[in-house]
């Protein structure tokens, strides 16, 4: 998420969700201290690695299959990030040690 899809770009320090008037950011060493933190065993209706949710990007199911590159792709998804973030920006302090790691 905060390294994006090219591998040789530099990392996101922060994501942040809003416009220019209002929004709420949160830093890397947050959110990882967030997912690490907290208990993802309600998302037992779906396929996911913590909170994101591993889901076919075509299913077909009793359809004629139209794309077979959409019918094997898989996609990640994130389904409460924007709540996430407002709940973390409210919850989890800025602690950075001097390597620029959250201390726990």
């Amino acid at each position: 998420m905060f390294q994006g899809v090219n591998p040789s770009a530099s990392m996101a320090e922060y994501i942040y969700h809003g416009d220019v008037d209002y929004g709420v950011f949160c830093s890397r060493n947050q959110f990882r201290r967030h997912i690490d933190r907290k208990n993802w065993d309600y998302m037992q209706t779906c396929v996911h690695v913590g909170p994101f949710v591993i889901r076919p990007h075509a299913r077909y199911v009793n359809k004629e299959i139209r794309n077979e590159e959409s019918r094997n792709t898989v996609e990640v998804n994130y389904p409460r990030l924007v709540q996430d973030i407002a709940y973390i920006a409210r919850n989890y302090m800025y602690v950075f040690e001097p390597n620029n790691e959250l201390k726990k």
